[in-house]
C-alpha cells in the first residue's frame, strides 16, 4: 500500500520545514496544511496551518488541506481517504475531520469527512462551501482560497456544536461574501412587495372609472353572432409522472459510506 502513495513522500520532506506543535490529542505525521506543489510561500503555509490548528483545537476536529501533483491513476475520493488514513489525520478515538485534497495534474478536488466530521459537513454542506472556495481556485489565488477554506470550515463546525449544521433545511440564517439573510429582512421584504402591489392595483384601477356596466348582452358585439350546436365530451386524460432526482445537493444529511467517509468532489 505504501508503494501506491509515493508522490507523497514529498509531504514527509515538509515536517522538517514546518516548526509547529503537534497536539498531544492526535498522533498524525503531517501538518494540517501541506502543499507538495509550492503553491503557497513558507511564511503562507506556516500561516494556515497555525489557523488550521487553532480551529481544530477549538472544535474537536482536524481541519485538513492537502496538495498533490496527482493521484497516480486513482480516483481522488479513494486517494483522499488512503491519505487521510495513512497520515493519521483526525480528533479524537472517532478520528474526525474534514480534509480537502487537491490533485494539480486534472484539477481535481475532493472534499470528504469522517467521524464528526459526518455531522459537522452535510452533503449539502460540502457542495456550498466549495460553491465559496472554488472561484479562488479558478483564478490560481491560493493563498485567499486556502484560507476561506479553513475560516468556513470553523464556521460550519460553530454551527454544527450549536446544533444547527449547515443543509438544506437549515435557518435563512446563510452567510455568502459578506451577505447576511435574516428572517426579519425576509418580511421587510415581503411588506414592500406587497405595498407596490397595492399601488399598482390601485393605479389601473382609476383607469377603469370610465367604464360603464352595459344592461343588454348584445352590447357587448361588434356584429351578428350566431352559434350552432356544439358538443364537447372529455374523453380521456393522460397523466405521466416523472420523479425528481433531487441530487447530492438537495437532500438532508450526509451520505456516508461503508468506509465512514463521506464526500463531495469535482473539478475546479
Amino acid at each position: 500500500m505504501k508503494k501506491r502513495w509515493t508522490s507523497l513522500l514529498l509531504l514527509a520532506a515538509l515536517l522538517s520545514l514546518l516548526a509547529l506543535p503537534v497536539l498531544a490529542d492526535s498522533d498524525r505525521e503531517l501538518p494540517l496544511v501541506c502543499d507538495t506543489c509550492g503553491l503557497l510561500t513558507e511564511e503562507q503555509e506556516e500561516a494556515l496551518n497555525e489557523k488550521a490548528e487553532q480551529y481544530s483545537a477549538a472544535y474537536d476536529c482536524d481541519i485538513v488541506l492537502i496538495v498533490v501533483p496527482d493521484t497516480e491513476g486513482y480516483d481522488v475520493e479513494t486517494y483522499t481517504e488512503e491519505v487521510y488514513r495513512y497520515y493519521s489525520f483526525g480528533w479524537g478515538a472517532d478520528r474526525s475531520g474534514v480534509i480537502l485534497l487537491l490533485s494539480m495534474e486534472e484539477r481535481d478536488y475532493d472534499l470528504a469527512a469522517f467521524g464528526y466530521g459526518n455531522t459537522a459537513f452535510t452533503d449539502y454542506g460540502k457542495e456550498w462551501l466549495m460553491d465559496d472556495v472554488k472561484p479562488y481556485l479558478k483564478k490560481n489565488d491560493w493563498n485567499a482560497a486556502f484560507s476561506k477554506y479553513i475560516d468556513l470550515c470553523a464556521e460550519y463546525l460553530r454551527k454544527a456544536r450549536d446544533g444547527r449544521p449547515v443543509d438544506s433545511y437549515g435557518a435563512l440564517d446563510r452567510l455568502r461574501g459578506g451577505f447576511h439573510l435574516s428572517l426579519r429582512a425576509v418580511v421587510y421584504a415581503l411588506i414592500a412587495g406587497l405595498i407596490a402591489a397595492l399601488v399598482v392595483n390601485g393605479i389601473l384601477k382609476s383607469k377603469m372609472k370610465s367604464a360603464v356596466l352595459a344592461s343588454r348582452a348584445d352590447d357587448y358585439l361588434a356584429g351578428d353572432l350566431q352559434l350552432g350546436e356544439t358538443d364537447d365530451r372529455f374523453l380521456k386524460k393522460d397523466v405521466t409522472r416523472v420523479r425528481r432526482d433531487r441530487g447530492s445537493g438537495s437532500g438532508h444529511g450526509t451520505s456516508v459510506r461503508s468506509s465512514g467517509f463521506s464526500h463531495h468532489s469535482g473539478k475546479f
